[in-house]
Order: structure tokens, then sequence, then C-alpha cells
């Protein structure tokens, strides 16, 4: 597979209505803390920040609170003091993360030496007959490193990625991603649509993230409880007859990663459109589960990722661990 050329986005981000006081204040504050990581170096800033966010993370109790609760009902027969180490661990790799975008470049520049890329068979196999792919990415270790694939391929690729509400922060982040990484940007709004549909059509790659919480969606199993999950995947899959693949990034020790493609799911056509989608999405979930019971550190558990934890005991878990 031959190297891709970089693919600017063709969409740009635009400031088209009044900024607040408040926004002005954050992307000046961000600005700063960039020029501070920038100039302190990778591994120092990665190792700070998470040091940062693993002393005060677990003292903002409501969102704490929730990622225990996340772990404790995902591993029932962990101890207080297992579910809290790993609610820590989640908060340092945070922490890193954010430190590292201020570094992204470097990351990518250096891949061989910083990514450890698992799984490239795969990604040759499903590219290998000319069908579109579907990458499945996830919130683990640093995932804004899921494209580094694309370094290695010739693959053309779109991503669909959530704005941020500040509009200057959000294109901040916009144009370092377009500067560094292969790949056109798609907002997720009602565009995204057209965008999904015309990157399948011109049979080439498209990126969704695709473990976080709907109001609607399909009811699929996750780590054992059943969360409303985007069944856009598994339909563009079917309609489009696209291989999907399983797609993460693991921490393997401070700023040093492995990037792992995993095998493509099978994707099955019985012609009961909504049957074959509910199957589908059941498989992706299957295979998000083993990736984050493996990987348990790493991954981002803060989301309200479920309607209700079946297990809600959160005052036991502060009261032993602290």
């Amino acid at each position: 597979m031959t190297k891709a050329i970089n693919q600017q986005s063709t969409y740009r981000p635009s400031i088209n209505h009044a900024l607040t006081i408040s926004h002005r204040i954050e992307y000046a504050a961000v600005v700063v803390i960039f020029w501070f990581f920038k100039r302190l170096g990778l591994d120092a800033s990665s190792a700070l920040a998470g040091k940062f966010c693993r002393s005060v993370g677990p003292r903002l109790k409501k969102i704490s609170s929730r990622a225990t609760e996340n772990i404790a009902a995902s591993f029932p027969s962990w101890s207080p003091a297992e579910v809290h180490a790993v609610m820590c661990d989640a908060w340092e790799n945070l922490g890193r993360t954010a430190a590292e975008y201020a570094h992204l470049e470097e990351i990518f520049r250096d891949g061989s030496r910083r990514i450890e890329v698992i799984g490239v068979e795969n990604l040759e196999r499903a590219a290998s007959d000319g069908h579109p792919i579907i990458f499945c990415g996830i919130h683990m270790g640093n995932w804004e490193l899921q494209t580094y694939f694309q370094q290695l391929s010739d693959i053309r690729y779109k991503f669909v990625y959530r704005p941020v509400n500040n509009p200057l922060i959000d294109k901040l982040i916009f144009d370092r991603r377009d500067e560094i990484m292969h790949g056109e940007q798609i907002p997720k709004s009602t565009r995204a649509s057209r965008g999904l549909i015309e990157a399948l059509r011109e049979g080439g790659g498209l990126g969704l993230i695709v473990d976080q919480k709907l109001n609607s969606g399909v009811s699929a199993p996750l780590l054992g409880r059943m969360a409303k999950t985007a069944a856009t995947p598994a339909r563009l899959a079917l309609k489009f007859d696209a291989a999907m693949l399983p797609i993460h990034v693991q921490r393997r020790r401070g700023a040093y990663f492995r990037l792992v493609i995993g095998a493509p799911l099978p994707v099955k056509d019985s012609g009961d459109v909504e049957k074959d989608v509910h199957a589908l999405t059941c498989e992706m979930n299957d295979a998000l589960s083993e990736i984050i019971r493996n990987n348990p550190s790493d991954w981002l558990w803060f989301h309200r990722r479920w309607a209700k934890p079946t297990r809600s005991n959160t005052a036991e878990f502060t009261a032993d661990t602290e």
C-alpha cells in the first residue's frame, strides 16, 4: 500500500455568530496552554498533564461518580480499589491526551517510533476487494491518532467529528487536524449525512466514533448492558457493501501508542434490513466490549453511555477508596 497524499477538507468552520467574552477568554486560555505544552515538550507535557488530572480529576465528584458507576457495573466482580484505580487511570489518560494536542504534528511525524501498528493485514485485505471501508473508532488511548492508518495506505478517507461549543476553539482544533492528518473532516450535523454517502460512493474510507450514547438508535448490549447505539454504521455497510473494521489506540506507556486495526466484522445481508442492522450493530458492540475489557484504563468512562447503571453504589466505592 502506498503512502497517502494529504487530503485537506473542503469544509471550513466559520464563526458566523456573535462571540461572547467567555468564548474569547476560553480561547485565550487554550492558546496559552498549547504554547506552554509546546515549549515543555511532548513527553514532559504528557506526563505533567496526566499527573495533574490524576490528582485533581477524582475530586470532581459528579464526573468521577459517573465513571465509578460505569466501571463497577461493567466489572461487577471487581473490588472498590480496582474500580477506583481504573477511574484514576482514565483521568490520567484524558490529561495526557489533552496535552498531546499540542504535539500531534510530532507524533504523526515520528509515527514509526511513537506508534506501533497492529493489524495492517486487516486493512489490506479489506481494501484489496475495492469495496469501501467503515472504520468504527472509539474514545480510547489518544483517539486522535486513529487516523494514523492512512499514513500507510492510499485510501481516500473522511471522518466525522463533533464540533466543540466554543467556535474559536473548534476552529483551532479543526485547523490543527487539517494541517497534520490525512483525510477530510466532516462536522456532525445535517451536512454529515451527505458526506458519509459521498465517501462510500467514491469507494473510500469513512471514520465514525461509535461509542457515544444516543437518545435513539438500536438497543444493543455493550459490556453486558443494553445501550442505545447508532445504527448508521450498520445501515451504510449493508447499503454500500462496505467492510466494517473496529479500530482503536492503546497507550503503551507515556506518549507511546499502539494502533490496532481489527478484523472486518461479518456483514450478512439476509434481505431483512432491520434484522440485519440490529445483528451487525450487536457485532460491533461485541467487538467494542472486548476492546474495552482488554484495555479498561484507556477508555473514556466519563460518558453517560448507558441510560441507567445496573449497579449504583458510588457511595460505597468512594468511602472505601478515600
